[in-house]
Formats: structure tokens, sequence, C-alpha cells
């Protein structure tokens, strides 16, 4: 596999994961994931750590009517690719490849610690009071027959 290839593959898989189901954007991850762990590292990882794919990553992990299944695999594969790619960065004396997807991990993780904390904080802001009581009416029930 080239890189030239690599690209366009990564292209594709981009493409995919803004598919409008949720199981085409789990074949795409789960794609995706096959590639980190089976291509070379030195051709596949620039390309999953490049800005136009992470940029994606986080478009699916914060569009409202993605599923929250994708956005859990996302989420986790990010964190993983991340530790990965720190990994191989440090093999190899920094090289740079995964600096992208460790700003969009930290990025994705400050926005979630933050949405986290302002949960936290409205639900102590808003006090529970008691749902008042509803009446019901009684329903009247004809009998058949005129009154």
């Amino acid at each position: 596999m080239t890189a030239h290839r690599a690209r366009e593959c990564v292209a594709a898989i981009s493409k995919r994961l803004l598919h409008r189901s949720a199981n085409v954007q789990l074949y795409a991850l789960t794609l995706s994931d096959s590639l980190s762990k089976n291509a070379p590292a030195s051709i596949i990882y620039p390309e999953l750590s490049s800005r136009a794919f992470c940029q994606t990553l986080v478009r699916v992990v914060n569009d409202r009517n993605t599923h929250d299944m994708v956005k859990k695999k996302t989420l986790g594969l990010i964190k993983e690719w991340t530790q990965v790619m720190q990994k191989e960065a440090d093999k190899d004396g920094g090289n740079g490849v995964g600096a992208i997807m460790k700003e969009t991990y930290d990025d994705l993780k400050a926005q979630r610690e933050s949405m986290n904390e302002m949960k936290r904080g409205a639900c102590l802001t808003f006090s529970f009071s008691p749902a008042r009581p509803r009446l019901r009416r009684a329903k009247r029930r004809s009998s058949g027959a005129c009154e």
C-alpha cells in the first residue's frame, strides 16, 4: 500500500462516516480500525491522524443525529489511536505522527468534561419540586338512553 492509496482509502472512509445510517458508520469505523492494526504504521498513521480525518471524527461525535453507539465507538477509537500513535512516535523518536489525533482527543475530552460539569451544575441549580397531583375528571357514562 502506498501513501497515495492510503489517502484515497481514508478519504473514502471519511465519506462513509458522514453517512446517515448508523450501520454504515459502524462499518467505516471497523474498517479504519482494521487498517490501523494491519497496514504499515508508517503509511496509515499519518493519514488517520490527518486534519481532515480528525475533523470528520469530531463532526461525527458532535452531530446530535449520530447514534450513541457510533459516538461511543468513535471516542473509543480516538483514545486507542492516540495511545498507539504516541507509542509509535516515542519509538521513532518523536516524528510528530499522531499530534493532531492527540489534539483532537484532548479537545473532545475537555468538551465532554465541561458538558458533564454543566449538567451537574444544572442539577444543583434547579431544585426538584414535586409535581402537582393531576386531578382527573370523572367521565360521564351514558346509559344509552336519552335523559
